[in-house]
């Protein structure tokens, strides 16, 4: 089963370079200023902001969310995202098995 973990990060800690990779047509990328910075093909590149240890929003939109999702060994699988409408659309991490575009 797939989780998030839903605990605030301590002020001035940054996420770990485990979550950059490519989720269905989104790409993550951790940059040299500490942050995630999330790209998908024909738009610009969004920068995230953490909420919480796996769940993150964008600083443009803050009502939408991305949540990275777990596997029981506590490996990255996933994200869902939220444009904040109460709609979520999940993407496998790409190189995991069945990949639900999104």
């Amino acid at each position: 089963m797939e989780t998030s973990t839903s605990l605030p990060l301590p002020t001035g800690v940054m996420p770990s370079p485990d979550f950059a990779g490519t989720y269905g047509d989104r790409v993550i990328t951790l940059e040299s200023d500490g942050y995630l910075y999330l790209k998908r093909p024909g738009t610009m590149r969004l920068k995230l902001l953490p909420k919480y240890a796996d769940v993150f929003k964008l600083e443009i939109m803050p009502s939408a969310t991305i949540v990275f999702l777990r596997d029981a060994a506590n490996t990255i699988t996933g994200i869902k995202v939220s444009k904040g409408d109460g709609h979520w659309k999940t993407s496998r991490r790409n190189g995991d098995a069945m990949q639900e575009p999104v």
